[in-house]
């Protein structure tokens, strides 16, 4: 039986960032990467600037929480955040989803574009239930109640 490797896109805040992540987003962050890998999933990061994403930076803050410390622990999963694409080398053709995990949703970068290509291919895109875009909901925008919902998932990989 051939199966085929879905490719999610986790998009963070890069350093330009003013307000640092909190606990619940670095959680979710972790947690995601985690379950996606655990399905099998190709997961990649993206953030503005591309890099060294700003919630990558204070994940040690936040390491005596058994998800964050798991993901810590795991030495691709660092690697792969420390390493996150830049906004600009993303190509929407080469993802089944994106999932945003933004600590400001009203970010004017190009993020706000990224997320509207993706919609616009009818791929699926994961959302904030406080994104400027959830009101624009279409059949392909996902929306979780919080950083640590983890449904979306289970929507998209069986």
């Amino acid at each position: 039986m051939l199966t085929v490797q879905r490719r999610v896109l986790i998009v963070l805040d890069g350093e330009q960032s003013m307000a640092p992540p909190d606990r619940e987003l670095t959680r979710g962050v972790a947690m995601a990467y985690c379950e996606l890998q655990r399905l099998g999933a190709e997961t990649l990061f993206a953030c503005d600037g591309g890099g060294f994403p700003l919630v990558a930076g204070h994940m040690r803050r936040f390491s005596e929480d058994p998800d964050v410390a798991g993901f810590l622990a795991d030495h691709i999963a660092r690697s792969d955040i420390a390493d996150a694409l830049s906004i600009e080398q993303i190509v929407v053709d080469d993802f089944d989803v994106a999932a945003f995990f933004l600590i400001d949703e009203t970010d004017l970068g190009a993020v706000p574009a990224l997320k509207r290509a993706f919609l616009d291919q009818g791929k699926p895109v994961v959302l904030s239930d406080g994104s400027p875009l959830s009101p624009l909901r279409t059949e392909a925008c996902i929306i979780r109640s919080s950083a640590t919902d983890l449904d979306w998932i289970s929507q998209l990989l069986p």
